[in-house]
C-alpha cells in the first residue's frame, strides 16, 4: 500500500511539472472572480497590489472581456487563458449565479489540467452553513 502511494506521488509530481511547462503560453497569471458588491475592494486594493506591486497580468472582466461575445464565452476564454483562478469569497459571492458558473468552469479546468489552479480568498468570515448546497465543490475546497 505504501509503495502504491509513493509511486502515485512520484507520478503526480512528474505530471504536474510537465503540465506547468505546457502553461507557458497563457495570457494571464490569474482570473479574478468576485461579487459585484465586492467590486470596490477588488478595484481599489486587490488589483493594484497584484498588477502594480507584483507585476502580474490579471484578467479583470470589465477590462478583458471581449465585446460581442456572450458572458459565458468570455468566462470560459478567460479561465482557459489563465494560470490560476482567484475567488474572492463573501456572503455576496455565494448569492451570485455568475460566480457559481465561474467556480464550476474553473473547477472543470482544474480537473482537466491536473493541477491545483484555484485560490480562495476569504474577504469576510464565511461559515459553511451559509453556503448553499449547489456550492458543494466550494464546501469541499474550504474544508
Amino acid at each position: 500500500r505504501m509503495m502504491w502511494k509513493w509511486t502515485r506521488a512520484k507520478h503526480n509530481a512528474i505530471t504536474s511539472q510537465r503540465k506547468m511547462e505546457d502553461l507557458e503560453g497563457l495570457r494571464f497569471h490569474a482570473f479574478v472572480s468576485y461579487s459585484q458588491k465586492n467590486a470596490d475592494w477588488v478595484k481599489s486594493q486587490f488589483l493594484p497590489k497584484l498588477e502594480g506591486d507584483y507585476d502580474l497580468r490579471v484578467c479583470y472582466h470589465e477590462r478583458d472581456f471581449i465585446p460581442g461575445k456572450t458572458i459565458v464565452q468570455n468566462i470560459l476564454r478567460c479561465i482557459e487563458q489563465s494560470r490560476r483562478c482567484v475567488f474572492v469569497l463573501s456572503s455576496h459571492f455565494v448569492q451570485s449565479e455568475w460566480c457559481h458558473y465561474e467556480l464550476y468552469f474553473a473547477n472543470h479546468q482544474r480537473v482537466t489540467r491536473g493541477m491545483d489552479s484555484i485560490i480562495l480568498i476569504l474577504l469576510e468570515p464565511l461559515p459553511l452553513y451559509l453556503i448553499p448546497s449547489k456550492y458543494y465543490q466550494l464546501k469541499t475546497m474550504m474544508s
